[in-house]
Formats: structure tokens, C-alpha cells, sequence
């Protein structure tokens, strides 16, 4: 016996909607592309309604290859690849590529919004359906007998208009909480700049009668680091990974005031003892000088008799003069990170030199305000992080929302059921004996596909 509520019926896609898909015009005929006629790809579903494309053919594309128009109203789910089950309304008459499932809704039997929320519901159980080739994918046939849970058709509007207004309240809640992320880097990197500025200490420096100490002594990197150890980068070539050998951190360690210990790789102990000028006695600044990571530092704690590779730099702070945290705060503000940009060599492989870095502008200021300045970063990236780590669990709340939303529609749970509609049975009955009528694709003008021009 069927869970669906009454008036309900257990039907299938190709039951509610003409399917169809389209194709791919020669990309060697020139002729074919850049034309009035707009052509779907899948990478340009998921996006709700479409009312433009990337591409567009041109007639004699549709009169010399399978792409087909199909008509403002239907609906398009992705079959092949990484972007099966994405779904999206055709806000206008377009082509599809093949990789591109069309559904027409039947008059009478569906509406585009109920077929488009259904299939977006749908998107997990078609990827698990498309599993086990070389890529994941699902065919017309299989969208064509799909079970479909078909609500009489005044309440599939009714369930429309409830998702559609839910639906943008949760797209609402991601697209403020996608500004996030980039709110608390703003926040992390204006605290760095009020550290190194000496504006995060001001009020302090009043308060405790350290005033006197305002004045920050300007100086060069290489002049804060220990007097028998310069600033240099490390081994140059690192050679195959030896499981018992010397921890080796390269700028894939290196993160922004972190080192991240995932992928270590270990190097002949020998051939590090060859680099001796850069093995860690722990606690140095370490700065990536190559690449895209280039200028990014962190304190290594602890670390003591492990490496780096050419693509870091150590910095040895010298500890009577300096505290290794408050110059990895110097060095990741964006006032030093400006400088290093402008500092940067290099086309395809870009790089900071060695004597540049050792020119680095930094102000130094007493020792106890340091360590004031140390403490306050750390509370306020510590605020960061909680906020960080409460924004993670309420995008994990949102992205719920959707498919329990969803799953509650087609459940017949978003609203009551209207006895005096008329049951789906009754309406696909109507529709098995001809009474019923579809929407259709056309070839082109004027070349009819399945009987219909558009």
C-alpha cells in the first residue's frame, strides 16, 4: 500500500513530461557557433532559472547536428560527469548540449516549478544511480521510468509557491552566510595591521604609564636575528622520501601564522646534515619565498632538528631582541605583505630573494609590549575561530534545510491535502487516453520535433 497521501498517485517521469536531450555542433565549423540561439551546457545548470548562455549556435548548427530547441518552460537535468543531477529552468527557448536531459511538462499533469523542485531532490539518488564507470552517469531511460510521487495539480502549485518562498529564505541564509569567511579574514588581518601599527597597544601603553615606551625602533629582519645565524632558505633538492629520515617542511607546511604538519615529507638525514645552516633549534620564524604562498610565515615551536626546502626561508629571531610570534605577526601583516609583494621576481615562477628579505622593513618595540601585543592577537583570532567554528556548524545546519524541505514536500507534509482537488489518478488516467496535451521541442523554426513548432 502507497504512503502518499490521498489523491496522491505513484507515477513516472515520462508520464508527466516529453524527454529529450540535445547535442554538441562540430566545434570544427566555425559557422555553427556565435549565432542568436542560445545553447546549454551542464556546467551552467544548478543556477534556478536560466536566461542566457555562455555559447550560442547558430540555425545551421541546429539543422546540421542532434542540438534541439526546446521551449521556455522545461526543465534540464544534467546525465554525465561531475555535475549529474544539476537541474534548471529554461527561462527561454534554448539548445542543450547531450549531456543535457530535457523534460517538457505535460498540460495537465504537471507544472515546470513541481517537476524542477522534484528533480533538484532527486540529485543524490541519481549521482548513487550513475556510480560504477569511469565517470558517473545516468541516461534518458533511466529519467524516463524515475518514480515521481504526483500530488493533484492544484496542490502541486501550492507546494510550488511554499518551495519557492522557503527555498529563497535558505538561499538567503547562504548567501549571508558565504560572506562570512571573507568577513573574518578582514577582521584577522585589520587586528595585524593594528598590531604592527602599534594602535592595538595604544590604550594599553596609556593605562599602565608605559607611554614612555611608544617609540618602536625601526630596523632590517636581518638585523632582529641571532648574530651567528643569517636568514637562508634550505635544501635545494630534497630527493625521494626516506621514512625514517629528517622531518623536511616545505610551502605546502608553511601556512599563514600555522605549520601544518599534513604531508611532511622526510629527507636523507645526511643530506640534511649537508644544510646544517638551516636545521630548526626551534621557535624560528620560517617565510615561504617561492610561489604562490610566497611571504607567508609561522612560527616553528619545537621542531628542533628538522629542515626546510629552498622554497623557505628561516629566520632566526634573536631571542633577547625579539619574540618569534610577534615577528610572525609582523611579517603576516599586510603592510609586510604589501612590501614583499612588491619585492617579488619572476614571471612563471615567482620568489622572493634572500637579501630582500633580509631587507625587511620591521619596528620593534619594547619587550613587554610584545607580549601584550602577543596576548591581545591571540584572544581576538581566538574570538575569530569560535566564530569560524560556529558559522561551519550553521552552514551545516542551512545545507539541510534544502533536501529536508524538499523530502517534506513530495511527502505531502508541507501543507493540507484540498479534498475537493481533483486525484492525480484521474488526471494521468485522462492523460493515457489522449485527453491531456504536452509542450514540445522543435528542431528549429519551422522543422517540427514531435509535432510541434516553437
Amino acid at each position: 500500500m502507497s504512503d502518499l497521501p490521498p489523491g496522491w498517485a505513484d507515477a513516472k517521469l515520462e508520464q508527466i513530461a516529453e524527454w529529450g536531450s540535445g547535442g554538441t555542433p562540430s566545434r570544427s565549423r566555425p559557422e555553427f557557433y556565435g549565432g542568436s540561439i542560445p545553447w546549454i551546457k551542464t556546467g551552467e545548470l544548478g543556477q534556478g532559472v536560466i536566461l542566457d548562455t555562455e555559447e550560442k549556435i547558430t540555425e545551421l548548427a541546429l539543422e546540421n547536428s542532434s542540438a534541439k530547441l526546446f521551449p521556455k518552460g522545461s526543465v534540464a537535468v544534467a546525465m554525465y560527469g561531475a555535475t549529474i543531477g544539476k537541474v534548471a529552468l529554461l527561462g527561454i527557448d534554448a539548445a542543450t548540449n547531450q549531456a543535457c536531459a530535457v523534460g517538457i511538462p505535460k498540460q495537465g499533469a504537471t507544472t515546470a516549478q513541481y517537476l524542477l523542485h522534484y528533480l533538484a531532490s532527486q540529485k543524490d539518488a541519481f549521482v548513487a544511480k550513475g556510480q560504477g564507470g569511469a565517470q558517473p552517469n545516468i541516461s534518458q531511460t533511466i529519467i524516463k521510468s524515475w518514480p515521481i510521487p504526483l500530488a493533484p495539480l492544484p496542490e502541486q502549485r501550492r507546494i510550488s509557491d511554499k518551495l519557492d518562498s522557503l527555498l529563497t529564505k535558505v538561499n538567503a541564509c547562504h548567501e549571508r552566510l558565504d560572506r562570512v569567511p571573507q568577513i573574518l579574514k578582514k577582521f584577522r588581518e585589520a587586528v595585524l595591521e593594528s598590531a604592527a601599527s602599534g594602535r592595538l597597544t595604544e590604550e594599553w601603553r596609556a593605562s599602565t604609564g608605559n607611554s614612555g615606551q611608544a617609540v618602536w625602533t625601526p630596523m632590517e629582519l636581518a638585523a632582529v636575528c641571532e648574530p651567528d645565524r643569517v636568514i637562508t632558505y634550505g635544501v635545494i633538492k630534497l630527493g625521494t622520501d626516506v621514512p625514517s629520515g629528517v622531518p623536511c617542511l616545505r610551502t605546502s607546511n608553511v601556512r599563514w601564522l600555522r605549520i601544518d604538519e599534513e604531508g611532511i615529507k622526510r629527507i636523507d638525514r645526511a643530506l640534511s646534515e649537508d644544510y646544517g645552516r638551516t636545521v630548526l633549534r626551534g621557535d624560528e620564524v620560517l617565510v615561504n619565498v617561492r610561489g604562490t604562498l610566497g611571504g607567508v610565515a609561522a612560527v616553528a615551536p619545537h621542531m628542533v632538528g628538522w629542515n626546510v626546502s629552498r622554497e623557505v626561508a628561516v629566520v632566526p629571531a634573536a631571542s633577547k631582541l625579539v619574540q618569534p610570534q610577534f615577528l610572525a605577526l609582523w611579517i603576516a601583516s599586510n603592510s609586510s605583505q604589501r612590501w614583499l609583494t612588491r619585492v617579488q621576481r619572476g614571471v612563471a615562477y615567482t620568489g622572493i630573494n634572500i637579501e630582500d628579505l633580509r631587507a625587511l622593513p620591521v619596528s620593534v618595540p619594547s619587550f613587554i609590549e610584545q607580549s601584550e601585543i602577543i596576548r591581545r592577537v591571540t584572544g581576538l583570532f581566538a574570538l575569530a575561530a569560535s566564530l569560524q567554528r560556529r558559522h561551519g556548524n550553521a552552514v551545516s545546519r542551512v545545507e539541510r534545510l534544502t533536501p529536508s524541505v524538499l523530502a517534506k514536500a513530495f511527502r505531502g507534509e508541507l501543507g493540507a491535502q484540498d479534498p475537493n482537488d481533483e486525484p492525480a489518478e484521474a488526471m494521468l488516467d485522462r492523460i493515457r487516453q489522449g485527453n491531456g496535451s504536452a509542450d514540445v521541442a522543435s528542431k528549429s523554426q519551422g522543422k517540427p520535433v514531435r509535432g510541434r513548432k516553437v
